[in-house]
């Protein structure tokens, strides 16, 4: 995770103008475009200046997602109050500071500085696919060498990470969030090599980002009876919590998308997946082949 930019002041939120001919502007030259924020604060641009999205540096910044991560998972009634902290974020046992520090950070950020969408990217440690949250909780119900890893495209020299902690502020009018989020994941993740993209869903969610995004853009990780149920402190009771396991492949995700969406896009979640048709036709064709 990059690390907090020690000239940012704690708690202070400067104007950041974030239009796109401003991005436009910034877009060009070498290396990865970055925003300057007041006091020295700094957010890089992921993916196309379209997107409106940014890896997030500051500790405070951070902490904005890591807190909207929280309140994404007590609203939708996978956690109750007590697993949440004083801070706002979510307690160890649910989310270990392992895995925070793992973690590269990508938001959506209004003018006014605030944070209003947020997706994480977890790198495994070292080469160990089973370091990854979801992977991990795969094997410990069905083992290491359960039959279900057997038909996953992962190899010994594929680069995988796992996706989470995608959620928005309640009140966000914007039905494009979640779709620029994982469309800068997504080139984020090309950027730096990663093929394929582990996500733990909870069941629930799972079926609403299928019907969003289509079975070829988010796959099944064995068969509908691959389900694991979290139980501890901090999780719905009684029951638990039911996760879901899929994985995501980098290269073609924008074309599985587009495939299943038609054109244009249809049905429940037109609003939605308006995102894909409107954010930068051209960027879109271009990634194909990056």
């Amino acid at each position: 995770m990059p690390a907090p930019d020690s000239s940012y002041e704690q708690g202070s939120h400067p104007h950041l103008e974030i239009s796109p001919a401003r991005l436009h502007a910034q877009a060009g030259g070498s290396g990865l475009p970055a925003i300057e924020l007041a006091m020295g604060e700094r957010m890089i641009v992921v993916g196309s200046p379209e997107l409106r999205a940014f890896r997030l540096v500051s500790q405070e910044k951070i902490m904005q997602a890591r807190r909207l991560h929280a309140q994404a998972y007590a609203g939708r009634g996978y956690v109750t109050p007590e697993g949440i902290n004083e801070e706002g974020t979510l307690i160890e046992s649910i989310d270990p500071l392992e895995v925070v520090r793992a973690s590269t950070y990508i938001g959506t950020v209004e003018d006014g500085g605030l944070v209003t969408g947020c997706i994480r990217m977890i790198e495994p440690s070292g080469d160990d696919l089973f370091s990854l949250p979801t992977m991990a909780k795969i094997a410990s119900v069905y083992g290491r060498e359960a039959s279900l890893f057997s038909s996953l495209p992962f190899t010994d020299q594929s680069k995988v990470f796992e996706g989470s902690a995608l959620g928005r502020v309640s009140d966000a009018d914007d039905p494009t969030i979640m779709s620029r989020l994982l469309l800068a994941m997504r080139s984020e993740a090309a950027e730096r090599g990663f093929g394929y993209c582990v996500v733990g869903l909870v069941d629930s969610t799972a079926r609403l980002i299928r019907m969003a995004y289509g079975g070829r853009a988010f796959r099944r990780i064995g068969d509908e009876n691959a389900i694991i149920t979290l139980n501890g402190q901090g999780l719905r009771q009684p029951d638990g919590v039911k996760l879901e396991a899929y994985y995501v492949e980098v290269d073609t995700f924008i074309d599985d998308c587009l495939e299943y969406f038609g054109n244009p896009p249809k049905g429940a979640f037109a609003r939605t997946n308006k995102a894909i048709f409107e954010v930068d036709r051209r960027f879109a064709q271009s990634m194909r082949s990056a």
